[in-house]
């Protein structure tokens, strides 16, 4: 809805003390006829090598630099939570904040505990849900004149919806829901 194109991701990592932590990430993501190929080694929650292929960024993006590849984790594990034995669909899991670094831009997600709900996507998992909160705040590498940032910013009512992943302690997100403002009459 948001953003056009095609790609593919690769990722290894480990869950350890209740936390995804990257190893590797690389992907190839094509939009609007542009190539952008991200190559990540990551050491102890730090990159340690970084390696892009893209175009030259626009003038007017925030500037990266080595602070902001610190304490992140890739854009796929931030989102793979440890899931509490029993009942996995815990609020608690969705208090969190995640430090994302995709090799092109560092952000934060705040995620809260909004509800649990039921998913009935046409295919796939049908069941309890545990619905969290998403607040954005951009960090670096992004165009703060971008009308993508704008809108993410503008108050949006972003949901994540994560499902439990059968044989594992870990919940993953189903989908994102983006419910534009309704002005009061």
């Amino acid at each position: 809805v948001l953003v056009n194109g095609e790609g593919n991701v690769s990722l290894k990592g480990i869950m350890r003390d209740g936390r995804s932590q990257s190893a590797t990430w690389s992907s190839k993501l094509t939009s609007r006829d542009e190539l952008s190929i991200v190559t990540m080694i990551f050491e102890a929650g730090k990159v340690r090598d970084l390696k892009v292929i893209e175009p030259p960024p626009e003038s007017d993006r925030v500037p990266i630099n080595e602070a902001h590849k610190n304490s992140v984790i890739d854009p796929l594990s931030g989102f793979l939570i440890p899931a509490s034995a029993g009942d996995p669909l815990q609020p608690a899991a969705c208090r969190r904040d995640l430090n994302i670094f995709d090799g092109r831009r560092r952000y934060d997600i705040a995620l809260t505990f909004r509800r649990i709900d039921k998913a009935t996507p046409e295919k796939g998992y049908n069941g309890p849900a545990l619905v969290c909160a998403a607040r954005l705040s951009p960090i670096a590498g992004h165009r703060a004149s971008s009308p993508l940032v704008k809108y993410l910013l503008d108050g949006r009512d972003i949901e994540v919806w994560f499902v439990p992943v059968a044989g594992t302690p870990v919940l993953a997100p189903l989908g994102t829901l983006a419910r534009p403002s309704v002005p009061s009459s």
